[in-house]
């Protein structure tokens, strides 16, 4: 026997069951033919997104994209040149990068607090900080611009793969290919086909999740998958 299961959702989370359950006359084995969705994948979403900054404390919400790190410092330059400023008080931010040390450096005229939670300051390569006004203070370690390093298909029936030593259900594991904003399609070639653990399918789930086990951020854009079940 010989199947194919295609699964179509705006969720990195896809699932399907079946009725009545699909029986298996032995060992059979799955693996991915295809994935269809768009490079949408921001670097910058609720979980990194606020410049915290002044006294007292303001919070500045960057709205979620994909950005370069010059991206983001323009942002912020023309939010601040909106601000009100007065005789005592001027706003002006500078964020800049050397693509030598893959460092960054930020200065501003009122303290920036990387403290804070949600603070864009971790992305940027900066540690847990607040930065005095009129400083221009440097990285330790290098920019973290895009937090999604490998994006994992796992699949609940699958066995056969591990991560750091652990066992896990990912099928197949990529790196966008395409630019953000352009169609990604991915087709294994040749397919990995892995172990079913049951003989009785009632229930595939598919997650679609980064290096560290989290949920990839498609913003909603449809993604489709197609596997391909086939005896061992």
């Amino acid at each position: 026997m010989s199947r194919t299961f295609t699964f179509s959702d705006t969720s990195s989370i896809l699932s399907a069951e079946f009725f009545p359950p699909i029986e298996l006359d032995g060992d059979y084995e799955i693996g991915l033919l295809s994935l269809e969705t768009y490079n949408s994948i921001p670097n910058v979403d609720s979980s990194n997104n606020k410049l915290h900054f002044d006294e007292p404390l303001k919070t500045l919400e960057i709205p979620e994209g994909t950005y370069e790190v010059n991206d983001i410092g323009a942002y912020i330059q023309e939010v601040f040149k909106r601000l009100r400023t007065t005789p005592d008080k001027k706003y002006f931010f500078q964020l800049k990068t050397n693509d030598n040390t893959l460092k960054s450096s930020v200065k501003s005229t009122v303290p920036i607090d990387f403290t804070q939670e949600h603070s864009i300051g971790s992305l940027l390569g900066f540690e847990k900080i607040v930065i005095p006004a009129g400083k221009e203070q440097y990285t330790d370690r290098v920019v973290d611009i895009f937090k999604v390093n490998s994006i994992n298909v796992e699949c609940n029936i699958a066995t056969g793969s591990f991560i750091n030593g652990a066992p896990s259900h990912t099928i197949y594991r990529f790196y966008p290919s395409s630019p953000c904003g352009y169609k990604l399609v991915e087709t294994p070639t040749p397919v990995i086909y892995l172990p079913v653990t049951t003989r009785v399918i009632d229930n595939i789930t598919l997650r679609i999740v980064d290096q560290d086990g989290s949920l990839v951020n498609f913003r909603n854009e449809r993604i489709t998958v197609t596997l391909h079940l086939r005896k061992a």
